[in-house]
């Protein structure tokens, strides 16, 4: 009983800014094959894409890339302002 038992030391963290994380792909410590990403200053492994979320992606890439009509005729609006004051404009 006369034994004095030592804290345990907990390990310090080290918080990364953007320009270390730089520095640390720069150096070769990180390569693409690494497969990580920098979130509020610690560096977690990225889980792996599956199916439904490279399709989802695919999917939404693609409709980025489609031609688009400048106008929309189902969507043109005008604003119609009051002249007295403390009103909002109304659409029409």
């Amino acid at each position: 009983m006369g034994k004095i038992l030592e804290r345990q030391q907990v390990p310090t963290r080290h918080r990364l800014d953007v320009d270390a994380y730089y520095k640390m792909a720069e150096a070769g410590i990180l390569t693409p094959k690494d497969r990580v990403e920098l979130i509020d200053g610690e560096i977690f492994d990225m889980v792996p894409i599956g199916n439904m979320h490279g399709g989802t992606t695919n999917a939404s890439t693609d409709s980025l890339r489609a031609p688009r009509p400048a106008v929309l005729p189902s969507s043109a609006c005008r604003a119609r302002y009051d002249s007295t004051p403390g009103t909002s404009p109304s659409l029409t």
